[in-house]
């Protein structure tokens, strides 16, 4: 039969054993539970982004209304503009034939050529 003190040792042995191996361990918890807390607050940092980019989306849809009427104001202005300049160099030739009725419609106060006045009416 086995001596105390021999199961005493035994159990010393495997305490110290025991002992060993959970401070071998103690690293690999600690890294576990540092990439436990990165992950945690990463989570965290990703929901108040979606939440902020959320708010944001909703802000640019209530502004969708607004930007489209201002789109089509700009190009409407834009087609007026383009029209306006494509009708000066139409309306300069009439201009002038308008100034050439007035010069000669002058011309027959003073005697020199009989013509009726005409308006641009």
């Amino acid at each position: 039969m086995p001596s105390i003190c021999c199961r005493i040792d035994r159990v010393r042995g495997v305490e110290l054993a025991t002992r060993r191996w959970r401070c071998s361990q103690a690293p690999v918890w600690l890294g576990c539970a540092a990439v436990g807390a990165v992950a945690g607050w990463d989570a965290l940092e990703r929901m108040h982004i979606e939440e902020k980019r959320d708010s944001l989306d909703m802000a640019l849809r209530q502004l969708n209304g607004p930007i489209a009427e201002h789109a089509r104001l700009v190009e409407r202005r834009a087609l007026e503009r383009r029209a306006q300049s494509a009708a000066v160099p139409l309306a300069e030739p009439r201009a002038r034939f308008l100034g050439l009725l007035d010069a000669l419609a002058r011309g027959t106060s003073q005697g020199n050529i009989g013509l009726q006045r005409v308006t641009s009416a």
